[in-house]
């Protein structure tokens, strides 16, 4: 869900504005009707930030206007600790001097409704639409260029494992994410097939670190990922991961649909089916 689409239709919902080349924000949802559903668009060639800016308002139009129900959840608010801030403003700093130089590096909102129902599904590692601080706070920019992600992150009180400390499993899921995200806005579609986690020291709650994905090689549809989570100035490694996805054209929402039919079918097969009685045949 909250998938960055191009949808003319609601260009006046969103933007204020009929335009229909206008590039706007569009969540992935069936209230948008059937077509959307079916894109198979590149996402990286729908829109560019920077052109986003220039048509609408930019992301802040969307985000900071008191009057607008959007929010983006990866700009840095009070319920992220003090140093967290600081480093998002280091690496931000860090990334635009990139971008002058010419590099591509490119900021990636993560914009929610907050006009939706409760019940709304939820991206899991953007859980706290509300912006409590309490699960996971982290911001990204990727490079298409380059094929990696860069970021920044601190983990909540809701996610401890061990005192004062994330739970591996919290670590495992920004791992999974960060790298799916990277193919994601590579213009991929791909679902993981295999992860392996290596821990190298404990994650504390509310202390900012650093993240990186990379795509190092693809074979086929096989695409080959590795992650770090590292301290903010990269002299500790804590986490890296390794991982296999599979790039396939047909939608991960579409692929449950068809698995949950296939069990149905499995499930009417065996009900109509008639064992034969127990008898003294081996065979049986």
């Amino acid at each position: 869900c909250n998938h960055l689409l191009y949808n003319p239709s609601i260009a006046g919902q969103i933007t204020g504005r009929s335009s229909t080349s206008s590039l706007v924000f569009s969540r992935h949802s069936s209230k948008f009707g059937s077509q959307d559903r079916d894109r198979r668009e590149n996402p990286c060639s729908l829109f560019s930030f920077s052109k986003m800016a220039n048509s609408v308002g930019g992301v802040a139009r969307l985000s900071d206007d008191a009057s607008s129900s959007w929010r983006d959840l990866s700009i840095p608010t009070d319920v992220w600790s003090a140093s967290c801030r600081r480093a998002y403003d280091a690496l931000s700093a860090e990334m635009a001097a990139a971008a002058a130089d010419g590099a591509d590096w490119e900021k990636k909102p993560y914009l929610v409704d907050m006009t939706d129902a409760a019940d709304e599904p939820r991206l899991l590692t953007r859980v706290d639409r509300e912006q409590t601080g309490r699960f996971f706070n982290y911001a990204f920019w990727v490079s298409c260029a380059e094929s990696r992600l860069r970021g920044v992150i601190e983990f909540g009180p809701y996610v401890q494992g061990p005192p004062s400390c994330a739970h591996g499993g919290a670590t495992a899921t920004i791992a999974d994410a960060c790298m799916g995200s990277l193919i994601f806005h590579l213009g991929r579609r791909a679902v993981t097939a295999n992860l392996n986690v290596n821990y190298r020291g404990l994650v504390q709650l509310g202390v900012p670190y650093a993240m990186e994905a990379s795509l190092e090689r693809t074979d086929g549809r096989k695409l080959f990922m590795t992650f770090r989570l590292s301290s903010a100035d990269g002299t500790q490694l804590c986490v890296e991961s390794t991982a296999l996805f599979l790039t396939s054209h047909v939608h991960p929402r579409d692929m449950a649909a068809q698995q949950a039919a296939s069990a149905r079918d499995a499930k009417a097969v065996s009900a109509d089916y008639v064992f034969p009685e127990k008898s003294g045949d081996p065979k049986l």
